[in-house]
């Protein structure tokens, strides 16, 4: 009979009489038997131990549920399948989400290089716009991602550009806003930062330069954008309020959003998230409503504080003021 804490295993011999073996106490073991057979069970046992025959498995109690790590990630995988199921997705769709979300990373990083190699170049950001149709098309005017094409090698005037279009989003249905073979985006630009010395943004790292939109267009949407329209407030040299930092919106609110309902329809691609380049270059991923203004470099006009993210009309339509 063997003793170990409280567990008590009771083993028989050949001659099916029972030996007590060792049994813990403090730093010691205490056998029952003759000096001979005490030592030979004693030496026994312990090459046995050592070699890990005669101890059962270990498990980490510190998780407080006694599971190994091994059956806590297991457990994990298995949770997070049977979520995708109660949510519609089968195993190889959520895999496929996964993809999408992976790859159009993947893309917003290259974008992120691209901005960052052309504002060391130019000390300053891509000009500042209004929407652009066909923004790719050679006759129209400078903007983001029309300056941008050289340093995602689209040098050509017909070169694609497939780093600017997330796998998970479709056309726009609307022929007006259709994507063409060259224009083809899902992205949308902060007017906020555009044609600024790079000097003059503070912490880049913490703004948002360029965020993803509710479908693949040939339209450069700018969001959020100014309501001074004018070519000097373009430039720079007239004051401007800008609106529409966030979009919750329907069809019925205008023609280029096709959802009967109002829904966010911003970063919100990515499992009610999406991706997001910085004003450093960097690329990351949020949940649609975890941000404010303030990430846009945008304050309220009176209180000169960040606005937090409302899923409102009111909301998305306020005036704000630039923070810098």
């Amino acid at each position: 009979m063997w003793k170990k804490g409280f567990t008590t295993l009771e083993i028989r011999t050949s001659n099916q009489q029972s030996e007590r073996l060792p049994e813990r106490h403090g730093e010691g073991f205490r056998f029952a038997g003759s000096q001979t057979d005490v030592r030979k069970r004693h030496r026994s046992f312990l090459r046995k131990e050592s070699l890990g025959l005669t101890c059962p498995v270990r498990r980490n109690f510190s998780n407080g549920a006694g599971f190994t790590p091994l059956e806590v990630s297991l457990i994990q995988k298995v949770q997070e399948f049977r979520a995708a199921l109660l949510t519609g997705f089968t195993l190889i769709e959520l895999l496929v989400v996964k993809g999408r979300r992976a790859s159009c990373m993947s893309n917003m990083r290259q974008v992120g290089i691209a901005l960052t190699m052309y504002q060391n170049e130019y000390e300053k950001t891509p000009p500042k716009t209004q929407a652009v149709y066909d923004y790719a098309s050679p006759a129209a005017e400078d903007n983001v991602l029309k300056l941008l094409r050289p340093f995602v090698a689209a040098e050509k005037p017909e070169a694609t550009t497939p780093v600017y279009a997330c796998p998970a989003l479709k056309p726009n249905p609307n022929p007006a806003y259709a994507p063409s073979r060259v224009s083809c985006t899902g992205y949308l630009v902060n007017s906020v930062v555009m044609g600024r010395r790079v000097a003059a943004i503070p912490n880049p790292g913490a703004i948002i330069a360029i965020q993803e939109g509710w479908s693949l267009s040939n339209h450069l949407w700018v969001q959020p954008e100014p309501n001074n329209r004018s070519k000097a407030a373009l430039e720079g040299r007239e004051y401007t309020t800008y609106q529409e930092w966030h979009m919750f919106a329907s069809q019925g609110d205008h023609s280029s959003w096709f959802t009967k309902e109002r829904r966010e329809q911003t970063a919100n691609v990515h499992n009610k998230g999406g991706n997001f380049v910085f004003c450093d270059g960097h690329a990351d991923y949020r949940k649609y409503w975890d941000r404010d203004s303030g990430d846009y470099g945008l304050v309220d006009i009176l209180t000169k504080k960040s606005v937090p993210y409302e899923p409102t009309r009111e909301s998305t339509t306020k005036t704000l003021d630039a923070a810098f």
